[in-house]
């Protein structure tokens, strides 16, 4: 699986950040994340910080 930078808003980092995920936040533009996941994350931890960033950005 490849990595991937996600653009959400600022309020919407802020949410995630909350929600006690941890993730690149303040090294590129404004606005932009990087999400990196490991071989020791299962299908689960991802599907659930998929349905943390759609609740926190739709």
């Amino acid at each position: 699986m490849g990595q991937r930078a996600v653009p959400p808003r600022q309020p919407h980092q802020q949410g995630l950040l909350a929600d006690g995920y941890v993730f690149h936040h303040d090294r590129w533009e404004p606005g932009t994340v990087r999400f990196v996941t490991s071989f020791t994350h299962s299908a689960d931890d991802i599907d659930q910080l998929l349905d943390a960033v759609r609740r926190h950005t739709l």
